[in-house]
């Protein structure tokens, strides 16, 4: 569906329910994509909701080529905090 706004820009708008909600998604200007493109992407984003992925994380991702994470992060996890605290206590409770 073609969106005009007041200010008289042109969307290309895909309307798709995810978790039992009605979503919106809009691709982009008209004179930026074109009409076959942005039929392309509702495919796509179709095809996204049919196979349970939410289209609007995964249009993020292929728009900032952002690449699947690996484990490079190396932050701690809480978890490693409250293990390192309980053998804190236990070694300080036993040595009293």
């Amino acid at each position: 569906m073609i969106k005009i706004k007041p200010t008289g820009a042109k969307l290309k708008d895909f309307r798709f329910y995810w978790y039992n909600k009605q979503q919106l998604m809009s691709f982009s200007r008209y004179p930026e994509i074109n009409l076959s493109d942005a039929r392309k992407l509702k495919e796509e984003t179709h095809e996204y909701v049919v196979k349970g992925i939410d289209p609007r994380l995964q249009l993020t991702i292929k728009k900032n080529k952002i690449a699947p994470q690996e484990d490079k992060n190396t932050t701690p996890l809480f978890s490693e905090y409250a293990l390192e605290w309980k053998k804190l206590k236990l070694k300080n409770s036993i040595s009293i």
